[in-house]
């Protein structure tokens, strides 16, 4: 099977998806591809340090500013690296103002000096005292100065190891989000095959909750969406519930085979995917089947979606449901 194209966007689309202004569509294949493509996430890693800067330097302004301060700030990882960067700055601006500027160099072709101004040194290089005064005092403020700067020189790299150390976690943590959510397609894609073996085998629910009557299971169906709709449906999840089996009324629509995925809308988060679903027996509905322990007391979204000729997904309808875990 061919390798799937190396997905390239531009610096204008990363800036969007860093920005969170990206469409979900458009912003899933860049975080997926950024897990296993190095290139990738390098780039992100070089435009997010320029964007933070600019924000700490004041540099960012209308539309990006906003979209930084209600959408980037809002994760307190990010806030942090936030914060070590104006520490950083503050840091780095100190150094600039405490490192003295240098002399100039005298020009080769010196004349000579008048007696006058002779005569007024000579005094001190003669006796010494005055010399040895300032030297040692210049050596002890030398001294101070050098270790002022190796205290700072070691504060800037404690605060580049903790943004690395972060960066290196951050990773982590998605690599480990990207493992979960494909053991939860495969578990759902498993669970949903089951589920159209059952019932074709048996044709009746009866025989299908008495093939899964060791799995406690939650049904609710969501009607097509419709214009002005504003009553949202409600889902009990009881205490020790496996499956929640969501019924979408299709609508207009008539495609062959569906897939669905599971969005939390207050992050725009896709928090899991459907495998291949059919639809029912009379074409007016698709079952999807969720993993319960998913589920927390909120809003969620199913988009329901179908493959394209060209292979890309395309949102067919979103259905908005609140779950209740009680």
């Amino acid at each position: 099977m061919p390798s799937p194209e190396k997905l390239e966007p531009n610096d204008a689309v990363l800036l969007r998806y860093l920005l969170g202004a990206l469409p979900v569509d458009e912003a899933e294949p860049i975080e997926e591809a950024s897990i296993v493509d190095e290139d990738l996430s390098a780039r992100l890693n070089a435009m997010e340090h320029d964007l933070v800067d600019s924000y700490v330097r004041g540099e960012l302004e209308g539309p990006n500013l906003a979209k930084f301060n209600s959408w980037y700030l809002s994760s307190p990882l990010r806030a942090q690296k936030v914060e070590a960067a104006k520490a950083i700055l503050q840091i780095v601006d100190v150094v600039v103002e405490e490192v003295p500027a240098t002399a100039p160099p005298l020009p080769k072709n010196v004349p000579a000096a008048s007696p006058t101004t002779v005569s007024s040194i000579a005094p001190k290089f003669s006796y010494g005292a005055e010399t040895a005064v300032r030297t040692s005092g210049g050596l002890r403020f030398g001294t101070f100065r050098n270790w002022q700067m190796l205290g700072v020189a070691a504060a800037i790299l404690i605060l580049i190891g903790a943004i690395g150390f972060l960066s290196s976690r951050n990773k982590r943590l998605r690599n480990e989000v990207a493992k979960t959510k494909q053991e939860t397609t495969e578990l759902s894609a498993k669970l949903n095959e089951e589920h159209a073996a059952a019932t074709a085998k048996s044709g009746s629910p009866e025989s299908l909750a008495h093939g899964l009557d060791n799995v406690a299971t939650v049904t609710m169906f969501l009607p097509a969406p419709t214009r002005g709709a504003s009553t949202v449906p409600t889902v009990n999840v009881p205490p020790g519930t496996g499956l929640v089996v969501l019924s979408l009324g299709l609508g207009s629509n008539d495609e062959k085979s569906y897939r669905a995925q599971l969005m939390d809308p207050a992050t725009q988060k896709i928090l899991w995917h459907s495998g291949t679903l059919r639809p029912g027996s009379d074409g007016t509905y698709v079952s999807v089947t969720v993993p319960a322990p998913l589920l927390r007391t909120k809003m969620y979204l199913v988009q329901l979606t179908h493959d394209t000729a060209n292979g890309a997904p395309e949102l067919l309808a979103s259905y908005p449901f609140r779950v209740e875990v009680k």
